[in-house]
């Protein structure tokens, strides 16, 4: 075969593959495009995921134990149960399932229902008097917090919703003392810095907190139970009337249930803390 004929075969199969190698430059640049944007999505779901291992939102705790697969009722249910009940961080997985369960099949009232049964239970209450007597902060308040208890279980509505108001606003002011947030005088409201000077405004007048930064003290992150507390609980339409004797048909089996449930999320989240 002379070099001219093989010259002429070398065009022919450069002519014939000339298109596919262009194709799978092409190919390749934009494999890499697509490999650099997989590789920077990886980056941003590992720093979502960092962020909210280090929260403690928890948003949501039960969240974390969910079922890798689920019908798309079942995520409707937790949706809304997260909605309803998603501020009592505490709880178990198999719990909540248990009462999304419920609030799926039954309704919001039917729930209720089935929590203030279970906090009728003798062992329970005993279980959870017992747990309180662990945490160091709840200790001056020991016999408060037992008398709460039992005027629960006696059915005194009038005694234990008033008095478990009263008990967990000074809870989380006392959280906010040990950790040096703010003063620590029986009735200090002054911010403090990390140094424990006090923290001016704009006129230089001392900044006192109010109840929402101090449930921020204890409730980082977006916390369903802050939210709770500060949007349903302490506030101009449930504490206020209550404390400030306006209201007298306060007393109610759910009020006060649902009292018992903070506390209980308080306790969880204060123990071991200091």
């Amino acid at each position: 075969m002379t070099p001219e004929e093989i010259q002429k075969i070398q065009n022919e199969l450069y002519k014939q593959l000339a298109p596919r190698l262009n194709a799978l430059t092409i190919f390749n640049s934009d494999f890499l495009r697509q490999m650099n944007a997989v590789t920077q999505s990886f980056q941003q779901i590992h720093l979502v995921t960092e962020a909210i291992s280090k929260s403690l939102v928890p948003t949501f705790k039960i969240l974390e134990q969910l079922e890798s697969s689920l019908e798309l009722s079942d995520i409707e249910g937790w949706k809304a149960y997260t909605e309803e009940f998603g501020w009592i961080e505490t709880i178990s997985f198999a719990y909540a399932k248990e009462l999304k369960n419920t609030l799926v099949k039954n309704g919001k009232e039917e729930t209720w229902k089935q929590l203030m049964q279970d906090l009728r239970d003798g062992d329970l209450l005993s279980e959870f008097e017992s747990e309180l007597g662990k945490n160091i902060l709840l200790e001056r308040r020991k016999k408060i917090l037992n008398k709460c208890l039992e005027h629960h279980r006696n059915g005194d509505y009038i005694s234990s919703v008033p008095l478990l108001l009263t008990q967990i606003e000074g809870i989380l002011w006392d959280y906010a003392i040990k950790k040096g947030k703010i003063e620590n005088l029986p009735n200090g409201k002054k911010l403090l810095d990390a140094n424990g000077k006090e923290i001016l405004g704009k006129k230089g007048k001392p900044i006192e907190a109010q109840f929402d930064q101090i449930v921020k003290f204890a409730f980082q992150g977006d916390s369903a139970f802050k939210k709770y507390a500060t949007n349903s609980v302490y506030n101009h339409s449930f504490r206020h009337p209550i404390l400030h004797g306006r209201q007298t048909e306060y007393a109610s089996e759910q009020r006060s249930a649902m009292l018992l449930l903070m506390l209980l999320v308080i306790n969880d989240q204060t123990n071991g803390a200091m």
